[in-house]
């Protein structure tokens, strides 16, 4: 079973590279300034936006024992996107301002997570937390677009679609290392993260220390999916959809399934900008419309499955 996990893991690396190198060439374009600035950019951003929102989600799932935690359910994602909304609302047009807004919000939100979770001191009371503090920041944005005039209102509206628009290699420069960076400190806490999966008491058996590496895993997460809303705005359900289907074809041992996680994450994000981009030419529907359309019947089939078990 191993051996068989290894293969697929093998062949789900080499397609993901194979089709993230031959995406660009999809299409026409009229000149190489297109190809290089446009395509190649804006099939890179994909890649490795969906490869971090997949692996954040992975650790989520672990952590919380819930197949429906991830950055976004949790209030996270929604407390990024609302500091990314507060910088767009005062006009801040440098990216590494906006990222540090969208990651203040984001670390709040997962400190008042914390707390309500402690207080409440019921199972899942984190995950409750989390949940609320989700609609609470939806609804702040709603108001930041009520407010605002009709330009910065459009704005908002479209960035909170997702948005991959990138012409040139600047949005990459921060994206890259980061998913990257994080990526690798995620994956060196594997052994520990097999051990979160048969719950915390049986890591602290194990010598793992569990708040530690929880407030590490959760600071980390929270940085990485700040940075990527900040950037590419709040793409949903990925970070839910993609563990699961690495799950049940490679297995849950985290040393293999977060490698699998994050390319096929990013194979994911890449393949759904496509559609958007292919459905009504020249227009491009925006990544996370298809991601929600996607998303909406695998979240029904997934608490179809879980009541069944």
């Amino acid at each position: 079973m191993l051996d068989t996990g290894k293969n697929r893991l093998f062949l789900l690396c080499a397609l993901s590279i194979a089709a993230v190198a031959v995406m660009p060439f999809f299409g026409s374009y009229h000149n190489n300034i297109i190809f290089y600035d446009i395509r190649i950019p804006k099939v890179l951003l994909a890649f490795f936006v969906g490869a971090g929102l997949s692996i954040n989600g992975a650790v989520f799932q672990t952590l919380f024992r819930n197949d429906l935690a991830t950055p976004y359910i949790l209030g996270v994602a929604s407390a990024a996107a609302f500091g990314a909304a507060v910088g767009i609302q005062i006009g801040v047009d440098n990216q590494m301002l906006l990222s540090a807004l969208a990651f203040l919000a984001a670390l709040s939100a997962t400190i008042i997570v914390f707390m309500l979770g402690r207080i409440s001191k019921r199972p899942g009371g984190l995950l409750l937390a989390g949940i609320a503090l989700n609609f609470f920041f939806a609804s702040l944005i709603l108001l930041m677009q009520y407010l605002a005039n009709f330009t910065v209102s459009f704005e908002i509206i479209r960035w909170m679609m997702g948005d991959l628009s990138i012409i040139g290699y600047g949005k990459l420069s921060l994206i890259i290392p980061s998913v990257l960076l994080s990526s690798a400190v995620i994956y060196r806490f594997y052994d520990e993260l097999n051990l979160f999966i048969a719950g915390e008491e049986f890591a602290k058996i194990h010598g793992v220390n569990v708040k530690q590496i929880k407030a590490a895993l959760f600071f980390l997460t929270s940085l990485s999916t700040a940075i990527i809303v900040s950037v590419a705005g709040p793409i949903g359900f990925v970070g839910m959809m993609v563990p699961h289907i690495i799950k049940m074809t490679i297995g849950r041992d985290h040393k293999y399934m977060l490698v699998g996680t994050f390319f096929f994450g990013g194979l994911f994000l890449a393949v759904s900008n496509e559609i958007g981009r292919i459905i009504v030419p020249p227009a491009q529907i925006p990544v996370g419309i298809i991601t929600s359309i996607l998303g909406g019947p695998f979240f029904i089939w997934l608490l179809i499955r879980n009541a069944k078990l």
